[in-house]
């Protein structure tokens, strides 16, 4: 990790690691057994440590979520959106924590969200999704064909998105960013 370290969110604990995440002021890392640790400020209680075994992260703004290898959702952290608390039930294979608000997708390519809908950011559209990422007040998913649809506040023309395949996006608070299938950074 490498940047900004006024609460130690730049120093990874000793391990080996298979995924990160980097939330606002906090990061979170899952290792190669499952365990996730997060480390930055500890406020809201965003570097407490999740039992159980987990495939994939997210550190948002000020909470984090992941997803446990039986498809159920574990969030951690602010919550007073609603955006720690997340559905119950299983066959979650992707979450991703935003500012107020937090959005999974399923094994079926069906988009969750909760939390904060102030901009309309958890209102997902029907469709079936391949990735989802959440951001400041704005959400974005990408399809198995490459399409992506965007929603939630425009601020700064996040949610436009410019005509392409993408293979792949991914957030940041106020922007998204992606690669086409061409291998162009768009």
């Amino acid at each position: 990790c490498w940047g900004h370290n006024i609460y130690k969110q730049s120093r990874p604990p000793e391990g080996r690691f298979a995924q990160v995440s980097a939330g606002a002021w906090h990061t979170c890392a899952l290792d190669t057994d499952g365990n996730v640790s997060c480390f930055g400020q500890e406020a809201d209680g965003r570097t407490a440590a999740p039992t159980g075994s987990f495939t994939q992260v997210s550190a948002g703004w000020t909470h984090s979520c992941a997803v446990l290898t039986d498809g159920r959702i574990q969030c951690w952290g602010n919550d007073d959106k609603g955006q720690a608390t997340p559905p119950t039930g299983a066959g979650f294979v992707q979450v991703s924590a935003g500012e107020h608000h937090s959005c999974a997708l399923d094994s079926a390519g069906k988009i969750t969200c909760w939390g904060s809908n102030s901009a309309g950011e958890a209102a997902p559209p029907e469709g079936s999704f391949a990735q989802v990422h959440a951001g400041s007040r704005f959400t974005c998913a990408r399809t198995d064909a490459g399409a992506v649809s965007c929603w939630g506040i425009d601020n700064y023309e996040q949610t436009h998105v410019p005509e392409a395949t993408f293979a792949s996006i991914g957030r940041g608070f106020a922007s998204m960013c992606g690669y086409t299938v061409d291998g162009d950074l768009s």
